[in-house]
């Protein structure tokens, strides 16, 4: 499959295509780039061609939902530590308050 590099240089084939382009050049081995300026591109595993914009289409959406589960972890438990926080100063607000004023406050 011929592929134009601008069109996917942001997205994880895009990334995959330069990496095998740094290598090749490494070994001294052709970069796959033809003539018209496209690269020519065969993504096989286990001696089966894939379906290369398929198969990293797929790739690109479980990265995302990997990331965004990630992020929501991550927000979940900064939001937690708000709490908490939040709950203390709510305590010590309060007990100053009462300190202050000399009365005790039920509900806050």
């Amino acid at each position: 499959m011929k592929i134009d590099f601008m069109k996917i240089r942001d997205t994880f084939l895009g990334y995959c295509l330069v990496n095998s382009v740094t290598h090749a050049d490494k070994v001294k081995e052709i970069t796959g780039k033809t003539p018209d300026g496209l690269y020519e591109i065969q993504f096989i595993v286990n001696g089966v061609e894939l379906p290369l914009e398929e198969t990293f289409e797929d790739i690109n959406q479980q990265i995302e939902r990997m990331v965004k589960e990630k992020a929501l972890e991550l927000l979940k438990e900064k939001f937690s530590e708000m709490e908490d926080i939040m709950a203390q100063i709510t305590e010590e607000l309060k007990r100053k308050a009462e300190e202050k004023l000399g009365i005790e406050i039920q509900e806050w």
